[in-house]
């Protein structure tokens, strides 16, 4: 989850060199519009300086201060662009523990995620990057699975992605890598491995939410 904060463009400066002071409320909100057409949205970071905040309930959260380096398109200042996007779980039974597919990109576990078009329902877009990154043909969707928040920078610009995550399953066997998207390896994890794999904390904090979900959807 990431958190976000209107200012305006004098405030930049000073926040530069201090950050923002205590008592200051950060929201949850993802249309990245301030009320002043004149705001500039700033993207915070909640693992770069309190990770208990990622799990806040709610619209808003009042916090002690926030340090600049947590402040991520702040220095220079980048406007924060919303993103949709899609991903899948796949999962199938195991001996013990349901076993997740999960993608190798550029060196560190992933899941099968990607952008969706603009005239692309968000299941369909899941349901496309999935087959189109593991290279498969025959998918099932069967429940939705909640959200992830993450960002990047990219083009002068501050990406903010909403990840729609959807339960899935394949009686597929054989799986080719879509190597033009970086992609090196497709492989089933037993669900234990697979958090401790994955390589961004804010899907492994996903993966242990959705967890009880998985296991009681396989559930015989």
């Amino acid at each position: 989850m990431l958190l976000f904060y209107c200012a305006t463009e004098a405030d930049l400066p000073t926040l530069r060199r201090e950050g923002l002071p205590a008592g200051s409320i950060l929201w949850t909100h993802l249309d990245l519009a301030c009320d002043d057409d004149a705001g500039r949205v700033l993207v915070i970071d909640p693992l770069r300086f309190d990770p208990g905040l990622l799990d806040v309930p709610g619209e808003a959260v009042e916090v002690g201060g926030v340090p600049p380096e947590a402040i991520c398109n702040l220095t220079p200042y980048r406007p924060a662009v919303p993103v949709d996007a899609g991903g899948g779980y796949v999962v199938r039974p195991g001996p013990g523990d349901p076993e997740l597919l999960l993608i190798r990109r550029r060196g560190v576990w992933d899941l099968p995620k990607g952008k969706r078009d603009d005239d692309e329902s968000l299941p369909a877009c899941a349901l496309r990057e999935v087959r189109e990154e593991v290279g498969i043909r025959i998918l099932t969707l069967i429940r939705e699975l909640g959200t992830t928040v993450h960002g990047y920078e990219r083009d002068g610009a501050y990406h903010v992605k909403t990840t729609h995550w959807y339960l899935m399953r394949t009686p597929e066997t054989t799986f080719t890598p879509q190597t033009e998207e970086g992609i090196e390896e497709v492989a089933w994890m037993a669900w234990p491995r697979a958090v401790e794999a994955i390589g961004y904390e804010t899907f492994r904090r996903h993966m242990r939410r959705v967890e009880r979900t998985v296991r009681l959807t396989l559930r015989p």
